[in-house]
């Protein structure tokens, strides 16, 4: 149970302190230390924005508002071990590390956290955002298109044979294999 610092309880504590100070001087240091722990946790609370009562922040509800796919950029680290041998015969790891950058598909989520102070019931709301690589898709490929070539074809008859042949492809006829031109 947290108690509430105000002028009174304060007041109370340095004279128990004073007292304890006089008495028994390293239960006073002990004290002074559980204090400062004390004071540290209390205001390290979030207060209320109406009530400015610390403590009583909680989180009532947290839901996924967006998910949607993008690209980022990533650091890697690779290590490499290599070993090599010394001018007296002893075997010598030398470790090299390289540092790159990459673009890798990422999730970006943005969730919003509903906040609710159990003293007054004022309500608010926080949007935060979440990026991490993904790794279940696969890149994607724009959908090919199917492109139809069409060429006209004349064939010539060949005049040794009569056979048709192509002028563009070939330069003897296939039959007989006399040069057209």
């Amino acid at each position: 149970m947290a108690v509430k610092l105000s002028w009174p309880v304060i007041l109370i504590a340095v004279v128990v302190a004073l007292v304890v100070l006089y008495l028994f001087p390293v239960l006073f240091l002990v004290a002074l230390i559980a204090g400062a722990v004390y004071a540290v946790a209390y205001y390290s609370r979030p207060a209320c924005p109406s009530c400015r009562a610390r403590g009583t922040i909680g989180l009532s509800r947290s839901e996924v508002v967006k998910a949607e796919k993008a690209y980022g950029i990533v650091t890697r680290t690779d290590t490499t071990t290599t070993r090599r041998s010394d001018g007296q015969g002893q075997t010598v790891n030398e470790t090299s590390t390289n540092r790159r950058q990459e673009r890798v598909p990422t999730v970006r989520t943005t969730t919003r956290s509903h906040y609710r102070c159990s003293r007054c019931g004022y309500m608010y709301e926080r949007d935060s955002t979440k990026e991490q690589e993904d790794f279940s898709r696969e890149e994607e490929q724009p959908a090919k298109e199917k492109i139809i070539v069409e060429r006209e074809v004349a064939k010539i008859p060949c005049k040794y044979c009569g056979n048709l042949v192509d002028p563009v492809r070939d330069n003897t006829c296939s039959k007989c294999g006399a040069k057209l031109f």
